[in-house]
């Protein structure tokens, strides 16, 4: 069962009066910051507690914490529930600002913990992240900033620069950092199409394609001293077929011939279209307690006869169910936008595309986000309520006379008579058309309200209307 707190106080808990949950989902996924969303009802004695950005909120799952972050958006509804969007703890490094320094060649853990050091001095105690377990094999690195930058765009640099990966972790109470060179695990839970298996898709992404590629090394060296003086190296097969499409490579070396191969393998892997399989399941061990629940970054095994996929896959998004729900997950590559907009813990920020310079297929996806009013303009829509009918036309018969339209929603003959009638009666009075004779077409609308004002009009002798 989960339960929340907010500055440790109980904030819900399933099932219990005064601190009842309408809907709760805990998001985690590889490359984002976790987060999560409480709906919380007026029932709830503590649904106006959090206060946005100074509540710290923990939630626990069978007594042991798994989440912890502060309160980053609220909104209420017309019913009186309260919504919470909740950042996770990765985003307090975001708020304390480090000014320029150097640091000349030293250890990740060095660097690392002089960061959290000076977090921690500057920031509230509740807020506060311990130094965790850092891979002693990743490589040493050299820092110079020039600007003010937040202590988590530094160590998402430093993470890059010696290819580690940070992931928070919960223990005594308290938030550790830890830094991987990489996260392997295997879940002993699998993803089975007869259990669990929710939905596979083929996808196909061509957010990193490019054609042809800039390599840059140390000082602005480039490739032209070895390629004929060519700053760039280029595949013409894939340029014919997908037009140019331009990226950069940057690699820390002054050797042009090792900044071309460098290159020319960044360009193999990058002159195609993507193409993985992505699988959604659900996660069983919240109704077996003897199964290892699947966490961000796991590797697990799916096997699905069917499709002829038997294979180990890496969980790339967990949705958690703080309500009792069915988790969710996804296993497999997640497809990068060609915009290069991401969404990390509720806040917007920016991403490499891998160089491309050309969105692809642009026109088809302004053709799907088309508004509709325009097409209706061009095409009018019937009900959909009803299988699409053609238009009634009307038409003359045999004898020269009007005959009824043909539709299956209305039963018109029935009503065709009165129609008749109505035409006889109009022929019968005449009819004024405005266009002819404006002045005595009013003076015939005047006279008929000042006639059923008085009295009721007499049926016609001949047309019986």
């Amino acid at each position: 069962m989960y339960a929340g707190y907010t500055d440790g106080t109980l904030l819900f808990a399933v099932g219990m009066a005064g601190r009842e949950i309408s809907a709760g989902t805990l998001h985690r996924a590889v490359g984002e910051i976790d987060s999560a969303d409480l709906v919380l009802p007026p029932s709830n004695t503590m649904r106006d507690v959090p206060v946005k950005r100074a509540s710290v909120i923990s939630i626990q799952k069978d007594g042991v914490e798994i989440f912890r972050g502060s309160v980053a958006d609220t909104s209420t509804d017309l019913r009186g529930s309260r919504t919470y969007s909740v950042d996770g703890a990765m985003l307090w490094l975001a708020d304390i600002r480090k000014p320029p320094f150097v640091m000349t060649e030293d250890t990740v853990t060095y660097y690392v913990t002089a960061l959290l050091t000076q977090y921690n001095a500057a920031c509230l105690p509740a807020k506060q992240i311990q130094l965790g377990t850092i891979d002693t094999t990743l490589p040493s690195l050299s820092v110079e900033q020039t600007e003010y930058k937040t202590i988590l765009a530094l160590l998402q640099e430093a993470m890059t620069a010696v290819g580690g990966t940070m992931r928070l972790r919960y223990a005594a109470g308290n938030v550790y950092l830890d830094v991987h060179k990489s996260y392997r695990h295997m879940c002993t839970q699998q993803v089975d199409i007869s259990k669990n298996l929710l939905d596979l898709t083929d996808k196909i992404d061509g957010a990193s394609l490019l054609t042809r590629v800039y390599p840059v090394g140390k000082d602005g060296l480039t490739i032209g001293s070895v390629n004929g003086g060519i700053p760039y190296l280029i595949n013409a097969d894939a340029e014919a077929l997908y037009g140019r499409i331009d990226g950069t490579l940057r690699v820390d070396t002054d050797d042009a011939a090792a900044l071309k191969a460098a290159a020319a393998t960044y360009l193999a892997q990058n002159c195609g279209l993507s193409r993985g399989i992505e699988v959604s399941a659900a996660d069983l061990s919240g109704a077996d307690t003897e199964l290892e629940p699947f966490d961000v970054g796991d590797s697990v095994r799916v096997v699905s006869p069917p499709h002829g996929i038997d294979t180990v896959m890496t969980v790339s998004k967990v949705d958690t169910s703080l309500v009792g729900g069915k988790d969710s997950l996804t296993l497999g590559w997640g497809s990068k936008t060609l915009t290069g907009a991401v969404v990390s813990g509720g806040r917007s920020t920016s991403t490499s595309t891998g160089g491309a310079g050309v969105v692809v297929d642009d026109a088809v996806d302004a053709a799907s986000s088309r508004p509709r009013w325009r097409k209706s303009l061009a095409k009018p829509m019937l009900p959909t309520t009803s299988p699409r009918r053609a238009r009634p036309v009307c038409g003359r018969g045999a004898s020269g006379h009007l005959a009824p339209p043909s539709c299956g929603a209305f039963s018109l003959p029935i009503l065709w008579p009165w129609i008749m009638r109505g035409g006889a009666c109009i022929m019968a009075h005449g009819w004024a058309w405005p266009q002819t004779r404006p002045a005595e077409n009013t003076r015939l609308r005047l006279r008929t309200r000042r006639l059923s004002s008085q009295r009721p009009i007499a049926r016609h002798p001949t047309s019986g209307c």
